[in-house]
């Protein structure tokens, strides 16, 4: 069974996910990655960044294609899983991520998701205003699907590295 880490972008789902891997050694996989490797074999242009295939196939397109790219994983393999910030958007993505294994939700409160978005200098999230009604949607959806919370705000990586281990 995975270990699936969702979260909020920005959250730390990739750093920590890689560190949590090679911790328990296991092959760590991050969603983005597969769906910019998938794209690129599926397009004639090549990008590096999946903001760029978002913005390629707009909202409704990219969701579909990131749920059959999730869905491509197998369930009975042992990896540690950082899907992208808004995969959880689509009922079905949702299901497929509770059958590859346990979901951690990397919680932040809405003033670290703000503060690390202005931070970041994500210009897709920046063009969008309302950062703390994006915040309440996407947490409400998180709060119902995860097998174990973790509030990593202000915390060393060692720190929540140690809780993870804990709730396995």
């Amino acid at each position: 069974m995975s270990i699936v880490l969702v979260g909020l972008k920005n959250s730390g789902k990739t750093t920590i996910g890689k560190k949590f891997a090679r911790s328990l050694k296991k092959t760590f996989i991050d969603t983005d990655d597969l769906i910019i490797k998938q794209y690129n074999q599926e397009h004639s242009e090549e990008t590096h960044h999946i903001g760029e295939v978002h913005n390629q196939l707009g909202e409704a397109a990219f969701r579909e294609f990131e749920q059959e790219v999730i869905g491509a994983l197998q369930p009975n393999q042992e990896f540690v899983i950082a899907t992208g910030g808004g995969c959880y958007l689509k009922a079905s993505s949702i299901k497929t991520l509770q059958q590859l294994g346990k979901i951690i939700y990397l919680y932040l409160t809405k003033k670290e998701f703000i503060a690390r978005i202005h931070q970041a200098h994500n210009s897709s999230y920046l063009q969008d205003s309302n950062l703390s009604q994006i915040y309440e949607a996407r947490h409400a959806i998180l709060d119902n699907i995860f097998y174990k919370k973790i509030d990593i705000e202000g915390k060393e990586l060692d720190t929540i590295l140690h809780e993870m281990k804990r709730i396995i």
